[in-house]
């Protein structure tokens, strides 16, 4: 091999192992970027400036006595059903719900939906098809003040 030729195939070589890295950074880049479980919560920016009025809201839940409680066994993945119960334990009817979800693993993919009542049990038309850990928000009203609460749940496909 001439020195021509010697230099052409090293200078090939360190080009062509620059190409296979820049190969791998953008199909790493784009499969990272791509990824949902990686995005920020939708409104996360308006949730921190509303703070003040979420905690004002948790403490009127709290000071209202109401338990809300996921019917296991009346949700499937595609209902969402609550019973809200007193500090009596009798089921409460006539409220104005809005439920929020999302998968930890999807928080992109926020679904929220005002929820149906029926002789105090509220259901919620919602696609929970991914079992694990799903972020709950319910916000409302009772006796004209505004309430709000979150909890994390653990989901498991009802049977």
């Amino acid at each position: 091999m001439t020195e021509a030729g010697s230099r052409r195939f090293w200078i090939t070589m360190i080009l062509g192992f620059f190409a296979i890295d820049i190969t791998i950074a953008v199909v790493a880049i784009t499969m990272a970027a791509g990824d949902p479980s990686f995005r920020s919560i939708p409104g996360f920016g308006k949730r921190s400036v509303q703070w003040s009025e979420r905690q004002q809201g948790l403490k009127q839940f709290k000071a209202s006595g109401l338990r809300v409680e996921i019917d296991h066994e009346q949700s499937t993945d595609e209902l969402l059903v609550l019973n809200v119960t007193n500090t009596n334990g009798e089921h409460v009817s006539g409220l104005k719900w809005t439920v929020e979800v999302f998968h930890f693993t999807r928080v992109a993919e926020q679904q929220r939906v005002e929820m149906v009542e029926q002789d105090g049990v509220y259901t919620a038309a919602l696609r929970m098809i991914k079992p694990g850990f799903w972020h709950f928000e319910l916000s409302g009203s009772v006796d004209g003040k505004a309430i709000w609460m979150e909890r994390t749940i653990e989901w498991k496909i009802p049977s």
